[in-house]
């Protein structure tokens, strides 16, 4: 579908040519955006909401944590009004998967564990069974606590309000969710490319297009990324010198890298509280739930990627911006994004700011080849390492 077939009405009420630069920028990229829904249209069903990245499942708890603020009475009710909303929510969202398990797209076998973990930590603790306090109460009840100019009874009759939404709502939501995908992962696989979708390959190059805005083709993208990790190879090869490493050896150099305990901090609270102290100035979250997916050499880099001056400050400008429209503000795209943060990571190192030589870039940018690799060729894992790997 092309959406300028369908938009004369637009174009007889806007004057195109009347526009300032800046008008004329909103006007193509509004044009662009509206674009991108059209074409994304056939695909809404390729996806998974249930994931162990950032699925609904963890999505919702997430949400209420880290944006549901309360400076108010009136914040505290919303609160308890959107625990409540969980269930229609939540078979919302039974409802999609039903769509989605009908057109054979269902998660691989991996998601599945990950998954039942997160739904049964938050609906483990008080008010449920288990000791401690599930994360949704001890948040509303921190959050409340700190508000100031109310009394002992309205606490404990919206503590009362939450005790019961969570009981008699958000439980029952999980737990449908968690039956569902328990009778589900009997019938999962571990194919996990985007080529075990419907017109699967179809959907990996549109996939592409959104993401790089370019009209590059899987095997381009494929061979962008072995020229990527050849260069970021190179690169390691002067770092390996410059820390005397034994041999040339670049795999053994990366096991090393990964194998070795010194690189990790141990997988306790002081563990993860140590790392926490590493970051820099800026708003980010970082999954602490094994922490030997978190060396302490990409730490820094990870910091300049997602605070200052990566994310953090990129989102901070684009929201501050005067004169142009709210989609511009708050839009953007993958390549765009991700760009500013992969090179965030290098100017600190050019101003003489990085002290760590290993960086986080050369893990991303194999992405390039395994995530072509897998979707384009259905690759293995194991194929996919030695494409990345010397």
């Amino acid at each position: 579908m092309n959406l300028r077939a369908g938009s004369w009405r637009v174009e007889k009420t806007v004057e195109f040519d009347k526009l300032d630069d800046q008008a004329r920028l909103s006007y193509r990229l509004f044009e662009h955006d509206a674009q991108e829904l059209f074409d994304a249209f056939p695909w809404r069903y390729h996806n998974y909401p249930v994931n162990q990245m950032d699925g609904v499942q963890s999505g919702i708890p997430a949400f209420l944590i880290n944006m549901h603020r309360i400076d108010a009475v009136g914040d505290a009710e919303a609160y308890v009004q959107r625990l409540k909303g969980i269930g229609p929510l939540m078979d919302q969202v039974l409802d999609g998967l039903r769509v989605r398990d009908s057109l054979g797209i269902i998660p691989p076998r991996f998601v599945y564990p990950m998954v039942m973990n997160d739904c049964r930590n938050v609906i483990s603790g008080y008010p449920f069974s288990g000791s401690g306090k599930c994360p949704l109460y001890e948040d509303f009840s921190k959050k409340l606590s700190a508000l100031k100019g109310i009394d002992g009874s309205k606490i404990a009759r919206l503590q009362g309000e939450a005790s019961r939404a969570l009981v008699e709502v958000v439980k029952p939501a999980y737990e449908r969710l968690m039956v569902y995908l328990k009778e589900q992962e009997k019938r999962a696989k571990e194919d996990d490319g985007a080529w075990k979708f419907p017109k699967g390959n179809e959907f990996y190059r549109y996939a592409l297009e959104k993401t790089t805005t370019t009209n590059m083709t899987p095997e381009q993208v494929f061979d962008t990324g072995l020229r990527e990790v050849k260069r970021i190879h190179d690169e390691m090869r002067k770092i390996m010198e410059l820390v005397k490493w034994r041999d040339h050896n670049i795999s053994a150099f990366f096991s090393y890298l990964q194998d070795d305990p010194k690189f990790y901090f141990p997988d306790t609270r002081e563990g993860k509280e140590n790392y926490r102290l590493l970051k820099r100035p800026g708003t980010y979250y970082i999954n602490l739930y094994n922490m030997k997916d978190q060396p302490i050499y990409q730490a820094e880099a990870l910091a300049y990627h997602e605070g200052i001056p990566g994310h953090h400050m990129q989102i901070a400008i684009a929201q501050e911006l005067k004169g142009v429209p709210k989609f511009r503000r708050h839009g953007g795209n993958v390549a765009y994004v991700e760009g500013w943060a992969l090179y965030s990571e290098l100017v600190p190192k050019e101003i003489g700011f990085a002290k760590t030589r290993t960086r986080f870039r050369a893990f991303v940018q194999r992405g390039l080849p395994r995530c072509s690799a897998r979707s384009r060729c259905r690759h293995s894992l194991q194929e996919m390492d030695a494409h990345t790997s010397v």
